[in-house]
């Protein structure tokens, strides 16, 4: 591991801090140090010093291991915690992290500190990254719900495997209902068997495909679908689904056929009419 690390050390012997540090180097961390005794230098050295592990000795005459964890949840609970103490027994170990604390290393072992410390901060970065992705995916979460058109993605068996709210609105199913549904069971498609075949081919060919499609409400009523949809692949290529942004033209469709009607109705009044007949005998 070649980043240098910030470990944190509440400590008042000088010797056997060293002797930690000894112990996380041989392990092959790199690190850079801060030693302090009391609250206030433990405090200002959570934000200024911004460690990336602590080893807190579990009891100090000024302070103890336990209430320097209490401040550490509270101030930076990413930041992982090691009780290192001389007389600490299994009771108090076992409180110790029942609290909170990554793990617990007795002086008498200083051997260890090094595994357990590589195991916390492996553990650290696990649960930042896990955080991230459940960041992403909140983030996504949120914006598609922001989305007017319903955002549909399926997976390469065509299951569903994004509903958002809209979607919900237009066809009348949760998304509790819809992930992991097969989309035919969901959407149940007009198109047959081989104009399917047809618009993925085309989805394929332009890598974005707009076209309009019957589909069904989940009460049965039909609806007129203009639907925009783009393959999804992995780093090597592989097609690995589907996503679509579907917009309900049924009321749009319904205008323009009323407007059509009334045109033509028009239009055959007038063919009808005396006057059309005295004009077109001029």
């Amino acid at each position: 591991m070649d980043e240098t690390l910030r470990v944190l050390i509440l400590e008042d012997v000088v010797t056997d801090a060293e002797l930690a540090l000894r112990s996380l180097r041989q392990a092959g961390l790199v690190v850079t140090s801060l030693q302090v005794q009391t609250e206030t230098d433990f405090v200002r050295a959570l934000t200024e010093f911004a460690p990336d592990l602590i080893l807190a000795d579990y009891s100090l005459p000024q302070f103890d291991g336990l209430s320097a964890l209490a401040l550490v949840l509270a101030h930076s609970p990413q930041v992982p915690v090691i009780i290192v103490s001389g007389a600490v027994g299994e009771e108090q170990a076992i409180e110790s992290l029942k609290l909170g604390a990554t793990d617990y290393v007795l002086k008498q072992r200083p051997e260890r500190l090094g595994p357990v410390a590589k195991r916390a901060l492996a553990e650290a970065a696990e649960r930042r990254q896990r955080r991230r992705a459940e960041a992403q995916l909140e983030f996504q979460a949120s914006l598609l719900a922001l989305i007017t058109d319903a955002i549909i993605a399926v997976d390469d068996h065509f299951r569903i495997t994004a509903w958002n709210r809209a979607a919900e609105t237009l066809y009348g199913w949760t998304a509790a209902e819809a992930l992991g549904a097969h989309s035919t069971e969901i959407l149940r498609s007009a198109l047959t068997p081989a104009a399917r075949a047809e618009v993925i081919q085309k989805i394929h060919e332009q890598r974005t495909h707009r076209f309009e499609v019957v589909q069904y409400h989940k009460d049965g009523r039909p609806l007129t679908v203009e639907a925009v949809t783009i393959p999804l692949s992995d780093g090597q290529g592989r097609t690995t689904g589907y996503l679509t942004v579907n917009r309900d033209i049924s009321e749009r469709q319904r205008a323009a056929e009323r407007l059509r009607y009334s045109e033509e109705r028009l239009k055959a009044i007038f063919e009808q009419s005396p006057l059309s007949i005295r004009l077109y005998r001029k």
